[in-house]
């Protein structure tokens, strides 16, 4: 292993508070980020998924330009986002 002479060993040093820093500030961020998930999730819990015969309901309606029926269809098909995000993630693990 190379020995560090002056500058550059006070530069490392420099560089591992800095990163360790950036680690303490990521963590926090992954903490608030994690919270509000959570909360997200738990809201999506209370949302009933649609059966086939309602999703094409919605859908008839939405083309016909119901706005209140697009944001109903909007709302429940959130399952699915989350269930094809869920599929990217390693281990199913969300985010």
């Amino acid at each position: 292993m190379k020995m560090l002479k002056g500058t550059a060993r006070r530069s490392s040093k420099r560089r591992l508070r800095e990163r360790d820093k950036k680690r303490k500030h990521n963590r926090k961020d992954l903490k608030f980020h994690s919270e509000f998930l959570n909360m997200y999730l738990e809201e999506l819990r209370d949302i009933e998924k649609m059966t086939a015969k309602e999703e094409e309901r919605l859908i008839k309606l939405v083309l016909s330009g119901d706005e209140k029926a697009e944001a109903d269809y909007i709302e429940r098909k959130l399952h699915k986002v989350v269930e094809i995000a869920r599929a990217f993630e390693p281990n199913g693990r969300l985010f």
